[in-house]
């Protein structure tokens, strides 16, 4: 095996350790690949990170509510792959790379269930309720998000657009070839102290922890 082939080979797992909800894990790989790259020459079209795939639908137990489409575009945002919702309201595919659909399906999983659990517990009857709450929520997470690139360094930061971009752009591409026809996005009524309580919420979520607990997690469809 070629030293070219071995350091491809460590950029990819690099890379992949680069999508760690973990900060600085997720910095120090991001570096180490961009720097990798630099030495040895290697460009983004010499790196196999998979291929564009289908994963695995997801069954739900009831037709897709508005309140977790908002989790999906967070989800789909950050995973940089896209999502398809099937005409019964009731399945959903992730399209993109392997690694990438893993993660999207797992922080829709956790996300959907924390707030399941939160609504229940504040006795959401009306679906404005739960609208509002997962809006604010969605939303501190968005922007929880936005503040920790700020802390990245201008070269981590367009070596991971970089990388962000060339995902999404293959998924796009790859959804575009089923036909595929794109939802309008509809307004919808909240109520402003719900959308507050999600905020707060969500700005003291900690996803990575969320993720590698585990044990208290609910299977999308599961009562």
């Amino acid at each position: 095996m070629s030293d070219k082939v071995n350091q491809i080979q460590k950029i990819n797992k690099l890379l992949a350790l680069s999508k760690s909800d973990n900060e600085q894990e997720a910095k120090l790989a991001l570096l180490n690949a961009t720097k990798l790259m630099s030495q040895y020459q290697i460009t983004q079209s010499d790196l196999d990170r998979g291929m564009i795939v289908e994963g695995n639908k997801i069954i739900l137990a009831r037709p897709l509510q508005k309140c977790e489409r908002f989790i999906i575009s967070f989800c789909i945002s950050t995973s940089h792959c896209k999502a398809i919702i099937f005409g019964n309201k009731r399945e959903i595919q992730f399209i993109g790379r392997e690694l990438n659909i893993s993660v999207a399906q797992l922080m829709f999983d956790y996300i959907k269930s924390f707030i399941r659990k939160e609504g229940n517990k504040l006795n959401f009857k009306r679906t404005i309720h739960w609208n509002s709450y997962t809006l604010g929520f969605i939303q501190a997470l968005m922007f929880k998000q936005q503040e920790e690139m700020k802390t990245w360094s201008e070269p981590d930061k367009n070596a991971l657009v970089l990388i962000q971009n060339e995902d999404e752009l293959e998924a796009e591409n790859y959804i575009n070839k089923m036909n595929v026809r794109e939802e309008r996005n509809k307004s919808i009524r909240t109520n402003n102290r719900l959308v507050n309580m999600g905020v707060q919420a969500g700005m003291s979520f900690n996803l990575d922890r969320q993720m590698t607990s585990g044990k208290e997690v609910l299977r999308i469809g599961d009562k």
